[in-house]
């Protein structure tokens, strides 16, 4: 293989990577899935495609980055393309406010609305799915054990959960804890909220875990309504 094919070839792939692994970093619960859509491949083969574009600039303006060693010179500017082109195209000339969101004008403007789209699609094919999961999964379970033990051993069995994502996960949980819905939808709310950061498998397991103390406080509850219509 020639030397520029092998350059734009190992070019796209980088940038497909970046790509991928953004929309693996947005769909933690289950990255398999949102990649195995139309929608993330082509957001996907886009980020390869700005790599390309990006080298051939690069060769274009002949930028050598204050290197004189052909080697280097070639492999710097495949890395840069690579890494750093949906950088680059994320750039904005200006942005324009519609409504209450502010739309980049020039490259910026286009993926964002790629990204948007590309979100939707893939919340719509996921979400129907984690509706099917948290449904058999929290059936059952009481709204006190769901907001307060179910979190908690969820969070206890992650070693390595920044603190951003742990005080998200609490804001979202309160949200919930604080809306007038149901208790049975505040419940199945809780789980999705769960499921998204940890997991259909760790969501199964701390479900299991927590149902002994569902359990003890419903025969707890029972015992103490016995008691006190027995006074």
């Amino acid at each position: 293989m020639a030397s520029g094919a092998l350059d734009l070839a190992v070019a796209f792939v980088l940038g497909a990577l970046v790509g991928a692994a953004e929309i693996v970093s947005r769909y933690r619960d289950n990255p398999r899935e949102a990649l195995w859509s139309w929608a993330a491949f082509l957001y996907v083969a886009l980020n390869g495609t700005a790599s390309l574009v990006a080298l051939a600039l690069l060769w274009v303006f002949s930028v050598t980055f204050g290197l004189t060693d052909d080697t280097q010179l070639q492999w710097t500017r495949v890395l840069a393309a690579g890494v750093s082109a949906m950088t680059l195209f994320r750039t904005a000339l200006f942005f324009v406010k519609v409504g209450n969101q502010e739309i980049g004008i020039g490259p910026a403007g286009f993926i964002q609305i790629l990204l948007a789209a590309t979100d939707r699609s893939i919340d719509r094919r996921l979400g129907k799915q984690r509706l099917k999961i948290v449904g058999p999964i929290m059936d059952g379970l009481t709204l006190p054990v769901t907001e307060v033990s179910l979190p908690l051993v969820c969070l206890a069995s992650q070693q390595n959960l920044s603190a951003a994502d742990q005080n998200q996960l609490a804001s979202d949980i309160a949200s919930v804890k604080n809306s007038a819905a149901a208790d049975n939808a505040k419940v199945d709310a809780i789980g999705l909220k769960l499921l998204n950061f940890f997991g259909e498998d760790v969501l199964r397991a701390a479900v299991a875990r927590v149902r002994g103390i569902d359990s003890t406080l419903e025969l707890l509850a029972a015992a103490t309504v016995a008691s006190q219509k027995s006074k």
